[in-house]
């Protein structure tokens, strides 16, 4: 039972990162990313991968990387987390990939620290 604690431990790390809550499948999405490190996974190897819509794990994606978006009074803003960059895969240009951050990488480092 001892195993379960650190990885509640580890969930608490993530989700006081994150500033709020964290769902599964962003879990599981940095998870899959720290292990694939430094090589970029397609969103369609995610899905597929997860169990998930390509479509849900691009909405996640937003959330976990940079995102900018305007406000009403027309300045922009970084609605993002930082924790993820994203682009077209350069071997295929009809598909997304995405990687582990340095901010990204740093906090799923202390994540693994904790599970071992």
């Amino acid at each position: 039972m001892e195993g379960f604690g650190r990885v509640i431990s580890a969930v608490e790390i993530v989700r006081g990162a994150l500033e709020g809550s964290i769902n599964l499948t962003e879990l599981l999405i940095l998870a899959h990313l720290a292990s694939a490190h430094p090589d970029p996974v397609s969103y369609a190897d995610l899905s597929k991968n997860l169990g998930v819509t390509v479509t849900s794990v691009a909405r996640t994606i937003k959330r976990l990387g940079q995102h900018m978006v305007q406000a009403p009074n027309g300045t922009w803003k970084d609605n993002g987390l930082g924790l993820v960059a994203a682009g077209p895969d350069p071997y295929n240009v009809r598909q997304f990939v995405t990687t582990l951050t340095p901010a990204g990488l740093k906090l799923m480092n202390i994540v693994g620290k904790l599970l071992v």
